[in-house]
């Protein structure tokens, strides 16, 4: 019977940030013992008044199209990590139509296995509240799951599946007492979490049932205003590298012994 080969023609109106129907051109099966459409050419003008446009509208998945919504990776992410074969993103901003919507400053975004550059619309976690203060500043791959780093608390999302985050799981609060202060401190030495927080540093074994313990408090020393932008993990020395609080860019640098607790 053949196949009809159909081009549908759309217009993108910038009002509701949806694609309209504007025209469909077909072309009949090819003739008998033809294997191909005929190359013709097809001008379409248009000047469909915008209160006019067509009520069909280009829906996210449509002819197999991914062009809105989260099929596209959400914008300007301010952390990331992979996960398996699934890429993680944290506070980044999602899409309304074919613009740049608002940022979630609160949420994770995962992708689809396998196909970093797909993000359907469920996948997403809110850590903790929408409307807490508390943005998601970084964010890592753990052994069974999500850690994520907020000013004020942490959180861990578990796997439920050994290689696939399913969305709907509920984030777990490991503390409200130590956040991150420093975005780039967190490091994973000799089998835990160490990083920044307000307090000085502490350490972490992730999952859901390890408890989030002060390491040392000799940041307690240092002026408020200084704060550790880089962070080194070697065999079992945990380092911060610093810029002083008076711009000297020669900075200062310290070294933590996670076996000895000492700097």
């Amino acid at each position: 019977a053949g196949v009809t080969l159909r081009r549908r023609i759309w217009r993108l109106n910038a009002a509701d940030g949806q694609y309209h129907l504007i025209d469909e051109k077909t072309t009949p099966p090819p003739g008998p013992g033809a294997t191909d459409f005929p190359l013709t050419a097809v001008t379409v003008i248009d000047d469909t008044p915008t209160a006019s446009l067509s009520a069909t509208t280009l829906h996210d998945g449509d002819f197999g199209l991914s062009y809105r919504g989260r099929g596209r990776p959400p914008w300007g992410a301010k952390c990331l990590c992979t996960h398996h074969d699934q890429l993680i993103l944290g506070n980044a901003g999602v899409w309304a139509g074919v613009v740049k919507g608002a940022r979630h400053y609160n949420s994770l975004f995962f992708s689809q296995p396998g196909n970093p550059e797909y993000f359907s619309a469920e996948n997403e976690w809110i850590v903790g509240s929408s409307s807490d203060g508390d943005e998601v500043v970084q964010v890592a791959s753990d052994k069974n799951g999500i850690v994520a780093w907020k000013r004020k608390s942490v959180w861990f999302i578990q796997t439920l599946l050994p290689s696939f985050l399913e969305g709907g799981l509920e984030p777990y609060q490991v503390t409200n007492l130590f956040g991150l202060q420093a975005d780039r401190s967190p490091a994973y030495v000799n089998g835990f979490w160490f990083w920044l927080s307000a307090a000085g540093v502490v350490t972490y074994g992730g999952g859901r049932s390890e408890a989030v313990l002060m390491r040392s408090d000799v940041f307690d020393v240092l002026e408020q205003a200084t704060t550790a932008q880089r962070q080194l993990a070697v065999g079992k020395a945990f380092g911060f590298y610093y810029l002083l609080s008076t711009g000297d860019a020669n900075g200062t640098t310290l070294v933590y012994d996670t076996r000895t607790d000492r700097w």
